[in-house]
């Protein structure tokens, strides 16, 4: 709203001292009313601030309520359309009216202006958001702090939260495979897994991550734990040390580099316990940025039992992921090509291929979100010429996985891998037809129900103001009718804006709290030679209106006659109207 890189020296002393010789800017000439600098009762000082860009108001630090208002109705007086006839004064006029409009909206309202105040125009563009159903300067610091509390909660929450995984593997081949040529409806817990780990923020550049897993397989037990320390020496040089019990591994050092930008190298050390003694691992990689979504990865990595050597380019976006591996090596070699893609706001699809010396292997599958908070559920099959068919189903809330891989066969079968891919998309959709959808729209009618109620007084309050701007019009709206009469021009017959598609959430309403509201009047108001004209933007603004459902769609819908005969439209809330025209014109 305000452009004030002037100094403010500067603007007083233009309003102190300025004056206006007799007809300047003046709407009549020789109309000084004896205040200094002063004509038909504006101000030098107040036209300066309309030549500033974006200037619309003048109300400066602490204007008064009444200098506020006095200032609205001599800017609406001076820039309404209506008052100018020359073409370019009126076309800079349309220009100013509505920044005329919306600055007193905001200034006028404590609310508005404590947030311009506080966080200036982009505060405002923040939305509702920001200070949602606060009605008064306490509300608004009392929430400030709690939002300040919550976030410093959630903050310590993650540094103290616990990622644990739970997974369940199931054999179900006596179905899909059976072994003697009968069928068995016999499905077999193969082995359970039970893992979890803290991370903890001890100092600005330490933090220490401690786990353990159990494991459970054919009634026997094992379990291991770990603990990591992770220093950061510099912005470009990071450490880990790990030490773990229970396993063959009993701990790694592990250093990271940023060489220069785009280079990065990570190199580290292991040591197991092996029968012959203990064993140490070597494992060094090299990151290096093609291109501005595009890196190339060299690993070299030496392991008891295990060498190889890998290379390959990885393409990542905001919405996908392709990569093309090669590694050599033993006991394996093979390639790898995988790719990702968010084919809409909450489902990822990905698939991948490998084709190496001791197994071909094809996996496939998808990931949905399902509500906003972090809850995915996904399903990917594999399909290998060693391992046979599987079915892997996971959920994640969270920190929190759930995995259920399923065996299903050994041997590669077309009804194996139609089953694997139709039951679980089969199994989702009832779920969310008969579970998930129900869950969400009380949810969201929950939070709908308590908004309303939030926001009760304002939304009262705004249209106990919108009713009396509607009575202000009257007068107007006489003129305008009689003058379009006379020309069979254009007639608002009625013109409703609101939620004008009932929800099917909105089960019970309050009847004192109307979800829809005529503006017959106000839009009538504003037909000027058979025209109405409503640029880009929320209604909620213009005069008259109100928002009876904020932060909800809502619609305008408007009948009208011209020629004596009847249109309708209906458009969205931010969309432009312009009327008539042909296309509105219905069958009577």
């Amino acid at each position: 709203i305000f452009n004030l890189e002037r100094t403010v020296s500067a603007l007083l002393e233009m309003k102190n001292s300025c004056t206006i010789s007799n007809g300047a800017c003046g709407k009549r000439k020789g109309s000084v009313d004896g205040k200094k600098g002063s004509v038909d009762g504006y101000t030098c000082f107040e036209r300066y601030l309309l030549t500033l860009q974006g200037l619309v108001l003048y109300a400066l630090f602490q204007a008064s309520a009444e200098d506020l208002t006095a200032a609205y109705k001599r800017l609406c007086m001076m820039c309404h359309p209506d008052k100018h006839t020359d073409p370019d004064l009126k076309l800079a006029a349309e220009e100013m009216f509505p920044k005329v409009q919306r600055a007193y909206a905001v200034l006028s309202n404590p609310d508005t202006r404590m947030v311009y105040d506080a966080y200036g125009s982009k505060g405002l563009r923040a939305g509702t958001d920001l200070v949602q159903h606060c009605t008064t300067r306490e509300e608004i610091i009392a929430e400030c702090k709690a939002s300040e509390q919550l976030a410093k909660e959630r903050q310590d929450r993650q540094l103290a939260d616990a990622n644990s995984t739970v997974e369940v593997a199931l054999d179900a081949r006596p179905i899909f495979d059976p072994s003697d040529g009968a069928r068995e409806l016999d499905i077999e817990i193969g082995e359970m897994t039970l893992s979890q780990s803290i991370q903890t923020k001890i100092t600005e550049r330490d933090f220490v991550q401690w786990g353990g897993a159990l494991v459970a397989e054919h009634g026997k037990g094992a379990g291991n734990a770990s603990a990591c320390l992770k220093h950061t020496f510099s912005p470009d040089l990071q450490g880990e040390f790990e030490v773990c019990a229970g396993s063959q591994k009993m701990g790694s050092v592990t250093v990271a580099k940023n060489i220069e930008h785009g280079f990065d190298v990570r190199g580290g050390l292991s040591f197991f316990n092996a029968a012959s003694g203990a064993r140490v691992g070597l494992d060094l990689s090299f990151v290096r940025s093609l291109g501005p979504m595009t890196y190339g990865v060299l690993q070299w990595q030496h392991m008891p039992g295990q060498m190889l050597m890998k290379t390959g380019v990885l393409w990542n976006s905001s919405d996908s992921l392709v990569s093309a591996f090669v590694q050599l090596g033993l006991p394996d070699t093979h390639v790898v090509l995988r790719g990702e893609s968010q084919v809409t706001e909450d489902i990822r699809v990905h698939a991948s291929l490998k084709v190496g010396v001791l197994e071909t292997r094809v996996a496939y599958g998808a990931e949905r979100m399902i509500t906003d908070v972090d809850n995915r559920v996904g399903a990917r099959v594999r399909i290998g010429s060693v391992t046979g068919v599987s079915l892997k189903i996971t959920y994640h809330r969270l920190s929190q996985t759930y995995t259920l891989p399923i065996m299903l066969a050994d041997v590669i079968a077309a009804e194996t891998v139609l089953v694997a891919t139709v039951v679980p998309v089969a199994a989702y959709v009832v779920l969310q037809r008969l579970v998930l959808d129900p869950y969400l729209r009380g949810v969201e009618r929950a939070q709908r129900t308590e908004a309303r109620r939030r926001n009760r007084a304002a939304i009262q309050r705004r249209r106990r103001a919108a009713m009396t701007e509607v009575q202000l019009m009257k007068e107007t709206l006489k003129r305008r009718v009689d003058a379009e009469l006379r020309v069979d021009g254009l007639i608002i017959v009625q013109a409703l804006y609101g939620q004008l598609v009932a929800s099917s959430l909105d089960d019970e309403h309050d009847d004192d709290m109307p979800l829809v509201t005529d503006v017959t009047i106000p839009l009538q108001c504003l037909v000027k030679d058979s025209a109405l004209r409503l640029s880009k933007g929320t209604k909620a603004n213009l005069l008259g209106f109100y928002d009876p459902c904020p932060d909800e769609p809502k619609s305008l819908r408007v009948r009208y006659r011209v020629f004596n005969q009847l249109h309708e439209t209906t458009i969205d809330d931010e969309a432009e109207l312009a009327c008539p025209l042909s296309w509105h014109r219905i069958q009577e």
